[in-house]
């Protein structure tokens, strides 16, 4: 006598299949968004250091062989990073809002794609550039590693 299974088991067997395979799936993605979520958190901490003024802060966000690549050049390791980021303080640079964010890649290594606003203390925007972090994770902390900055013209008003 052959053993028989139920349609009913049969149908359960497929949707717990099922039920699994997509969130194996969803894995990646989950990770994808964890690491965003991460990353925005230390963005934030990062403008709250900016606006304070607290420089020492700031370059806690960058590790030591860091690269900052503009149109005025390229500043490669901290101290020159910080001279690079003085030079925008003086300028009158308060604030950094991210207007537009993409997030790639998982694991120690994300980039992260920004349109961003650049604004005085009075609130009144400046100059508006695209950005493209590269950011590792080394030892629970997220750092940018590569920043590649580029005007794309005049603010637009909030």
């Amino acid at each position: 006598m052959k053993p028989s299974i139920s349609k009913p088991a049969i149908v359960t067997t497929i949707g717990i299949a099922a039920v699994l395979g997509i969130s194996l799936a969803a894995i990646p993605v989950l990770a994808q968004l964890n690491e965003a979520a991460e990353i925005e958190a230390v963005s934030q901490q990062y403008r709250e250091a900016w606006q304070r003024g607290d420089l020492d802060r700031v370059m806690q966000f960058w590790t030591p062989d860091a690269k900052s690549i503009g149109p005025g050049g390229v500043a490669t390791g901290t101290a020159a990073i910080r001279a690079s980021l003085e030079q925008s303080a003086r300028m009158g640079i308060h604030d950094l809002r991210h207007e537009e964010r993409e997030t790639y890649g998982r694991g120690d290594t994300v980039v992260e794609v920004t349109r961003s606003v650049a604004f005085d203390s009075a609130g009144t925007p400046m100059l508006t550039v695209r950005y493209m972090t590269l950011w590792q994770k080394s030892g629970g902390q997220w750092r940018i590693h590569r920043e590649f900055v580029v005007p794309v013209g005049a603010p637009q008003q909030p």
